[in-house]
């Protein structure tokens, strides 16, 4: 199969480069030869994908997807965080808190850098987005 280098490059874009998203669109592709089918194709099966994770992270606990949905909207300073949650769903101690991120950085959701939290997969990112 014959692959345009444009599209290589706009899917790795689209998709960031993340290993996992780009074997499902090749697959999406190979199979239809479509290239935005494809694409279509893959987002809509990381949009299932990714919700469905949400939802057994929320049997956990609800905060667990404010803090993802406050971090995807750009509140990524701890106090901005904890401001969105308790808006959303009462007040949270600072521990429990600083528990939660701990939590979702070690389940690898969120990472950490220069004093900043960011979500890691730049597709859940948008999916999170989406609402």
């Amino acid at each position: 199969m014959s692959v345009s280098k444009e599209e290589i490059e706009t899917a790795v874009e689209e998709l960031d480069g993340i290993p996992g998203w780009l074997v499902e669109f090749g697959f999406h592709y190979w199979k239809r030869g479509d290239f935005e089918r494809a694409l279509d194709m893959t987002m809509r099966k990381a949009r299932a994908l990714i919700r469905e994770e949400l939802l057994e992270l929320e049997k956990r606990s609800r905060r667990y997807s404010l803090i993802l949905h406050a971090v995807a909207m750009g509140l990524t300073s701890w106090s901005m965080i904890k401001e969105y949650v308790e808006a959303k769903a009462g007040p949270v101690t600072n521990a429990r808190l600083s528990e939660l991120l701990r939590n979702l950085k070690k389940m690898g959701w969120i990472t950490r850098e220069n004093r900043k939290y960011r979500i890691i997969d730049p597709v859940v990112e948008r999916v999170l987005r989406e609402g």
